[in-house]
């Protein structure tokens, strides 16, 4: 607070944007962005992300669109700009094509595969996923991140089993039973082994906590639970939308709602007509799903 009111000397000219940082990172968002309107010279290139990245937390498309546009082509802001893709607007192809022209530059950035992995996880891509978190992880074997990824990659082109016994390889059993993303990722390998137990404390920290939940109750043959879960959520995600689309179908078959059916076929329409989803299974199942309900 001294070096923000002037009252030391050698004041740096940045310290404003860097107090803004602080409350980014602490989840303070309204606290960051007054800071950094506030703040007077300085980086301007770090001022504008800031106000991007509070402005996605926000979900404030306007404001995303104008600090977006005014990225620069410096490394840093085409980072922030690869992030916004992934995040914020989920177009995980652009996202991958920023990081890529960014690595052709930069060999030396090792992290930009673990982020190109991930936009590959996001598309379907698990097998070049795997091959580039290898680069990665052939650097940093003990990295967090890598192997939790590779672990999410074995489930998709393995199976449960396969998965878990990734974490098990990478991971001793305290972290395992500490870390919330360990513990929501371990319930979903398991099957839903202990959901009830996990899942719920988790769904305001892990955004597929609550979907994860929803599939539980479904699974189950809970309807009504997973509809009272789900009642207030809007749907943001190809994921999400197959999850509200099978509760809507789920309830529109069993009460003869043709809202609930229509709601159904609504959401399913939008990963089947996606340009981004139309060729996956999931795509193709959710138009496939979505003409059946018409008939």
């Amino acid at each position: 607070s001294d070096l923000l009111s002037g009252e030391t000397n050698d004041v740096p000219e940045d310290i404003g944007l860097y107090l803004a940082c602080v409350y980014f990172i602490l989840g303070r968002y309204r606290d960051s962005e007054e800071v950094a309107l506030s703040v007077e010279g300085g980086d301007p290139e770090l001022k504008n992300r800031i106000l991007l990245h509070v402005a996605c937390k926000n979900d404030d498309e306007t404001k995303v669109a104008k600090y977006r546009q005014d990225l620069t082509t410096s490394i840093e802001d085409q980072i922030s700009a690869a992030a916004v893709e992934f995040s914020f607007r989920r177009r995980y192809q652009e996202s991958d094509n920023i990081c890529k022209t960014i690595l052709s530059e930069e060999k030396d950035a090792l992290a930009l595969y673990v982020y190109i992995a991930m936009c590959l996880f996001k598309m379907g891509y698990y097998d070049v996923s795997m091959e580039n978190l290898s680069i990665y992880g052939e650097a940093y074997p003990d990295s967090m991140v890598v192997n939790n990824l590779k672990a999410c990659n074995a489930f998709m082109l393995c199976n449960g089993p396969t998965a878990l016994q990734e974490l098990t390889n990478s991971f001793n059993e305290k972290l395992r039973n500490e870390n919330d993303l360990l513990r929501h990722n371990t319930v979903v390998f398991t099957g839903g082994e202990k959901a009830l137990q996990v899942l719920p404390s988790l769904i305001d920290k892990i955004p597929e906590a609550k979907l994860n939940l929803a599939i539980y109750y479904l699974r189950l043959g809970e309807i009504d639970a997973a509809a009272e879960l789900m009642e207030e959520f809007e749907a943001n995600s190809p994921e999400s939308h197959i999850v509200l689309g099978t509760i809507h179908a789920e309830i529109g078959q069993m009460t003869g709602s043709e809202e609930d059916i229509q709601r159904s076929q609504k959401h399913f329409d939008v990963v089947g007509n996606s340009p981004n989803e139309c060729d996956t299974i999931p795509g193709r199942l959710s138009m496939a799903s979505s003409l059946f309900l018409q008939q």
